[in-house]
Formats: structure tokens, C-alpha cells, sequence
């Protein structure tokens, strides 16, 4: 009972802190997407940006110098943001609309409920994982956008709105059902250019990262 208490007074506090102090993250992403999307021409014209944003630095998604061999020098030459950075050039405005949008709705639902800090650290562990995941299966570097950071986020909070006693989240069925639809839907190649990969690794490990908090509500 103490520490429900502790909880919500911590809660409360949280939320009435100004939107910019809540969102400080959530706002920083989206930020940072319109920013290197529009400057790179929505990917066309990665000099001088994206070439230091992508898994590997060719000039353009077409050059034949996009090799696995080159994205791997790179990162192990140092360069270690580029696990994370291609979470920020989108391909398309409807490609970008449509991340930034879910972004704003889970990654504030997380940020506001749970602060900054843990939201940076789920995003930095799912833009991480699902890039890996979709590089070494497609051995292509020649991708981009928040999708798999998207699907972690929904599958973490879907996991604990399901499963987690007095979870503090909560997402509608016809949203989880939105979530698995697009997935199948881009699977089966109606949707073309996606990176499926990043998507379900997204989902696997978002629905994993939540289910600490969800041991933790029943063993209390």
C-alpha cells in the first residue's frame, strides 16, 4: 500500500510538470526525424547529413558501395551511433507522418508515465536491436525510420496494459489489432520497401523489455 502510494504521488507529480519538461524525449525525436528527413530529401540526398546517419556512408541508397562489408568497418572503426541513427531518416512524408504520429502517442504515453530517461533507454535498445536484426537477415544497409522503435514501444506498453497488475497503461483492442494487421500486411509484400525485419524484432523486443514490470506487479 506504502509503495502504491509513493507511486502515485510520483505520477502526479510527473504530469504536472509543463508538457516540454514531460515530453522533453518524445519531443527530441520527432524533432530530430523532421529535421534529417527534410534536409536529406526524404533519403534521396544523403550528402552531407545522412551520410553520417545511415549504417554505412554512401552518398546515395543506390550506390553499389552500400555493402555489409563497408557498414561493418564503419561501426567497429568506432562510429557506434550508426546502430541507432537510421531511426531518423524516413523515405516518404507518409512514412514519416505515420512513425512520428505513433511516436508521439507511445513514446509520450512511456515518457509521461515513466520519465525520460527510461523512455531514451527503451528507444536506444530497440533502434539498436532492430537495426541489427534487419541488417544481418537483408544484409542491406539502405534503410531507415522509427517503424521498429514504433512496433517496441507498442509492444511494450500492450504486454503491461494486458498482463501487468494496476498497470499504468492501457491500449485499446482496435489498436493492437491496427498493429497486427500492418505487420501482416506489409509481410506479404502489399506494402513495398519495408523493413519487416526491423518490425517484428521491434515487437519481440518490446514485448520482452516489458515483462520485468510485469513479474515484479506479481510478486509483490
Amino acid at each position: 500500500e506504502i509503495s502504491a502510494k509513493k507511486r502515485q504521488i510520483r505520477l502526479r507529480d510527473r504530469w504536472e510538470r509543463p508538457v516540454y519538461l514531460q515530453l522533453r524525449v518524445t519531443v527530441a525525436l520527432i524533432a530530430l526525424s523532421f529535421a534529417v528527413t527534410l534536409l536529406s530529401g526524404f533519403g534521396m540526398q544523403l550528402d552531407p547529413i545522412g551520410r553520417w546517419l545511415t549504417l554505412t556512408d554512401a552518398s546515395n541508397a543506390g550506390d553499389e558501395s552500400w555493402t555489409v562489408e563497408k557498414s561493418l568497418h564503419r561501426v567497429r572503426s568506432g562510429e557506434i551511433w550508426r546502430l541507432v541513427t537510421p531511426i531518423f531518416l524516413h523515405l516518404g512524408v507518409w512514412h514519416l507522418v505515420f512513425n512520428m504520429y505513433w511516436t508521439a502517442v507511445l513514446g509520450g504515453m512511456i515518457e509521461r508515465t515513466q520519465g525520460s530517461w527510461r523512455l531514451l533507454g527503451l528507444v536506444l535498445i530497440m533502434a539498436v536491436l532492430s537495426n541489427l536484426v534487419h541488417y544481418l537477415a537483408t544484409g542491406s544497409a539502405a534503410f531507415g525510420g522509427m517503424s521498429g522503435v514504433g512496433f517496441g514501444m507498442f509492444g511494450y506498453v500492450w504486454i503491461r496494459s494486458k498482463y501487468e497488475l494496476d498497470s499504468p497503461y492501457f491500449i485499446p483492442s482496435y489498436t493492437a489489432a491496427f498493429f497486427l494487421i500492418w505487420m501482416i500486411i506489409c509481410s506479404v509484400g502489399i506494402v513495398g520497401g519495408v523493413a519487416n525485419h526491423a518490425h517484428s524484432a521491434g515487437l519481440v523486443i518490446g514485448l520482452l523489455l516489458g515483462l520485468p514490470a510485469i513479474m515484479r506487479s506479481r510478486t509483490r
